[in-house]
C-alpha cells in the first residue's frame, strides 16, 4: 500500500502533487499487525487484538484515496489499468510466495488439507473471504485455526473494495481532476458507507459470518478512511496543528479499546474505527504521538506489515499442527514469523514493487493474473500429491466418519445454509444396510427406526448398521441436516433463512408417520450447543426471540409433547446425548509429531465448557423427559472409553464427533434405550 499524504491546500481542480513519504502512517500499521499478531498467540491477551484488521482498513481507505488523488488521467484506461498494476505489484508476489510455500508445509502435516487448500487458492484471487463465508466458518472457532489461510479473508475485503472504489472514483469525476469531483466523491461515500455500516449492524447479531467476512457490511471502515482523506484536503481547519498530547491520548485509548471483551464486538469495532480515524488525523509532526509511532524500529514493523501479517498466521498454524503453542516455544516462532517477513520484503515485496513488469500497465496485469493463475495450478497440483508429502503415520481421512459404504450419505443430509429442503423420496433414499429393500414387494422389518439430527446423527450412522446388520428384522433410516437443531419450532441466526431447519424437520415427521407403525421408534440425535449460554448464536423459538434458558424449557415441552403424541399410537421417542469434545484434535494428536503439542495432554484432554455444558444441558432434557421418552446415554460411555484407552484419539473423528470405532463402541447404548436384544 502506497504511504502518500493528502495534498492539504492544493486546488481540488487541479492534478495533486506527489506526496512526500508518512512514517507515522507506517508506524500505525506496526500499531494494528502487533495487536493482531498478539490477540492470535493468547487471545487472552488482548481480547480485541483481531481489531487491528479494522484499523488497516481504515488506513488502507485513506491511503487508497490518496494514491488515487496522485494518480488522476484523462483517461478512463490509464486510469484503471494504472491503478491494477500498481496493486499488482503491491500485493501478488508476497501473497503468492507465501500460498505455495505454506500448501506444502501444511500437506506435510495435514491428512486432509483440502479445505485449507482451497482456501489458498481462492486468496490469490482475492475471494477468500467469500469461501469461507460460503462455509458458515467461524473465524473464532479452533477449526479455523489450523487453516494457514483463514487471515486472508481481510485481502479479500480490500481488494474488492479496490475493484469497486476506482470506479466510484471515476465517475465521481474525481480521478478526471472535474471542479465538483471532490465534493460527488465526498457525498458519495459518505452515503455508501452510511449504508454500509447499517448493514454491518443488521447483520452481526443475525448472520454474523456475512457481517464479519463480505466487503459490503465492511466498506464502511475503508470508507472512513477515504472520507479522513476527502475532509483534511478540503477544510483546511482540519489540518491545524492539534494540542501535542491529543494524538497520544487518542492513541491510548485506542489501545484500550483492543482490551473489550469478544462479547462487546460491535461497540469496539465502532470505536476503534472512530478512534484510527481520528488518530489519523492528529498524527501531526512535532506532536508526542508522532514522534511515538515515528520510532526507527515502530516505522520498520510498519513497512514489513504486510508479509508479517502473511507470515505470522501460517507460522502459528503449521505449529498449531505440531509442537503446539507454550510458553517456552513462543520466542522461537516469534523468531520464525520474523525471519520469514524480513525475507518476504526485502527479496520479494521490495525489489519486485519497484522492477519494470511490462512496458504499458495492461502487461503488468496480465503478468500478474498469469502469475496468480499458474500458482492456483501449482496449489491443485500440491493438493493432488498431498498424500506423497504427509509424515504423519496415519492419514486417518473422510473414511473414519460415518457409514458410505451401505447407507447414501450424500442424498441424506441437508443443511442449514441450504435453501432446497428435502422430499419424501430423499428421506426414502436413506435407509440404512445392504438388506434393507424399499421396494413395495420387499417384506416389511418387525421393527422400522427413524434416526434424525445434524452431524451428531451422521456419526452414529456405523452404530445404525451394526445393530440393522445384527438383527435382520429392524431396519434403521437415517437423515441429518447438518448445523441444525431437531425441532419444529426452534429457529437460529445462523440459518440462511430463519425457519429452514424447522422446515426440514418438520418434514422428516411427515415421513416418519406415513411410513411408520406402531411399535416403530424415532431417534433424535443433535448437539446441544445451541442451548450453551456461550452459543453465538440468537434463538427464536416459534418466532419470538429467546434466551438459551427459555429456549432449553420451550424445546424440552415440546419433546414431551412429542413423545406423548408418539406414545398415544404406539410410536417411542428415544434421545441420545451429546458426547464429551476434546480439546485436541484428533488429526493431530494421533501423530508422532504431536508428542509435545499442549492440546494433547492426558489429563486435560477435555474441552472443560462444552464438555460441561453438553452433559449438563441433556441431563436436563433427559430428567424433565423421564417415563415420557428414552435416553441413550453415550457421553458417559464415551468418557469411560476415553478415560481406559492408551490412543483415546481413535474413538474421535474431529474434537467434537465420533468416529466409526467410537460409534461402533456406544452402539451398545443406543440398543438399550431401544430395547434391542442383544444390548451390552
Amino acid at each position: 500500500m502506497q504511504t502518500t499524504a493528502p495534498a492539504g491546500s492544493v486546488d481540488t481542480a487541479q492534478p495533486l502533487s506527489k506526496s512526500p513519504y508518512r512514517p507515522e502512517i507506517d508506524g500505525l500499521r506496526a500499531f494494528a499487525v502487533v495487536a493482531v499478531i498478539i490477540n492470535h498467540f493468547n487471545k487472552d491477551l488482548l481480547p480485541s487484538g483481531y481489531l487491528g484488521v479494522d484499523i488497516f482498513f481504515v488506513i488502507s481507505g485513506y491511503v487508497i484515496t490518496s494514491s488515487l488523488a496522485n494518480h488522476r488521467s484523462e483517461t478512463f484506461g490509464d486510469f484503471f489499468l494504472g491503478f491494477y498494476a500498481r496493486r499488482v505489484k503491491r500485493l501478488v508476489p508476497a501473497l503468492v510466495v507465501f500460498v505455495l510455500i505454506t500448501s506444502v508445509l501444511i500437506c506435510l502435516f495435514n491428512p486432509e488439507p483440502g479445505v485449507s487448500l482451497g482456501v489458498g487458492r481462492r486468496a490469490l484471487f482475492g475471494i477468500s473471504n467469500i469461501n469461507l463465508y460460503q462455509a458458515s466458518t467461524d473465524y473464532f472457532a479452533s477449526s479455523t485455526e489450523l487453516n494457514p489461510f483463514t487471515h486472508t479473508w481481510s485481502l479479500g475485503v480490500e481488494e474488492q473494495f479496490y475493484l469497486l472504489f476506482p470506479l466510484l472514483i471515476w465517475f465521481s469525476g474525481f480521478g478526471r481532476v472535474t471542479s465538483k469531483g471532490e465534493r460527488n466523491l465526498f457525498w458519495a461515500t459518505l452515503a455508501l458507507s452510511i449504508a454500509s455500516l447499517i448493514a454491518f449492524l443488521y447483520l452481526y447479531p443475525t448472520n454474523q459470518p456475512a457481517a464479519y467476512f463480505l466487503m459490503p457490511p465492511r466498506a464502511w471502515e475503508l470508507g472512513a478512511g477515504c472520507l479522513l482523506f476527502l475532509s483534511l484536503h478540503r477544510l483546511r481547519h482540519f489540518s491545524q496543528k492539534p494540542k501535542g498530547w491529543t494524538a497520544a491520548l487518542v492513541a491510548a485509548c485506542l489501545l484500550a479499546a483492543l482490551f473489550i471483551p469478544l462479547t462487546q464486538a460491535v461497540p469496539a469495532t465502532l470505536v476503534v474505527v472512530l478512534l484510527t480515524t481520528y488518530l489519523l488525523a492528529c498524527l501531526q509532526p512535532g506532536t508526542s504521538g508522532y514522534i511515538l509511532f515515528t520510532q526507527k524500529k515502530v516505522v520498520y514493523i510498519g513497512l514489513i506489515s504486510y508479509s508479517l501479517y502473511l507470515w505470522h498466521w501460517g507460522v502459528l498454524c503449521i505449529s498449531r499442527w505440531t509442537i503446539g503453542i507454550h510458553w517456552w516455544s513462543w520466542p522461537f516462532q516469534v523468531a520464525v514469523t520474523m525471519m520469514l517477513c524480513i525475507a518476504s520484503h526485502t527479496f520479494i515485496e521490495k525489489p519486485l514493487r519497484s522492477s519494470t513488469w511490462g512496458i504499458k500497465n495492461w502487461s503488468t496485469v496480465l503478468r500478474g493474473a498469469l502469475l496468480m493463475l499458474a500458482s492456483s495450478t501449482l496449489v491443485l497440483i500440491t493438493s493432488k500429491t498431498r498424500s506423497f508429502l504427509f509424515l504423519g503415520d496415519s492419514p486417518r481421512g473422510d473414511q473414519i466418519y460415518s457409514e458410505t459404504a451401505h447407507w447414501n450419505r450424500k442424498e441424506c443430509m441437508n443443511y442449514r445454509i441450504f435453501t432446497k429442503l428435502p422430499s419424501e423420496m430423499d428421506f426414502d433414499n436413506c435407509w440404512i444396510g445392504s438388506h434393507i429393500e424399499t421396494n413395495s414387494k420387499s417384506p416389511r422389518p418387525i421393527r422400522r427406526i427413524f434416526a434424525y439430527g445434524n452431524s451428531y446423527n451422521e456419526q452414529l450412522t456405523p452404530a445404525y448398521l451394526l445393530i440393522s446388520n445384527s438383527h435382520k428384522k429392524v431396519a434403521f433410516n437415517a437423515y441429518f441436516a447438518s448445523g441444525c437443531t431437531a425441532s419444529q419450532h426452534l429457529s437460529f441466526s445462523g440459518e440462511t433463512e430463519l425457519g429452514h431447519c424447522s422446515q426440514v424437520f418438520n418434514r422428516y415427521i411427515n415421513f416418519f408417520w406415513k411410513k411408520s407403525a406402531p411399535g416403530d421408534s424415532l431417534i433424535i440425535a443433535n448437539s446441544l450447543n445451541y442451548f450453551s449460554e456461550s452459543s453465538a448464536f440468537k434463538l427464536y423459538y416459534a418466532n419470538a426471540s429467546a434466551n438459551s434458558n427459555a429456549a432449553l424449557e420451550s424445546y424440552t415441552k415440546e419433546l414431551k409433547n412429542l413423545a406423548k403424541t408418539l406414545k398415544k399410537k404406539g410410536r417411542n421417542l428415544v434421545m441420545i446425548s451429546s458426547i464429551p469434545v476434546l480439546k485436541g484434535n484428533p488429526d493431530i494428536c494421533s501423530q508422532w509429531y504431536a508428542k509435545f503439542n499442549n492440546q494433547c495432554e492426558r489429563d486435560t484432554i477435555f474441552e472443560p465448557n462444552e464438555t460441561s455444558d453438553n452433559n449438563r444441558i441433556g441431563l436436563n432434557i433427559a430428567r424433565s423427559g423421564s417415563g415420557l421418552f428414552g435416553y441413550a446415554n453415550i457421553f458417559e460411555k464415551t468418557k469411560r472409553l476415553i478415560n481406559a484407552s492408551s490412543n483415546p484419539w481413535n474413538y474421535y473423528y474431529n474434537n467434537g464427533h465420533l468416529s466409526k470405532t467410537g460409534s461402533i463402541k456406544v452402539a451398545g447404548e443406543i440398543m438399550k434405550a431401544l430395547g434391542v436384544a442383544g444390548a451390552q
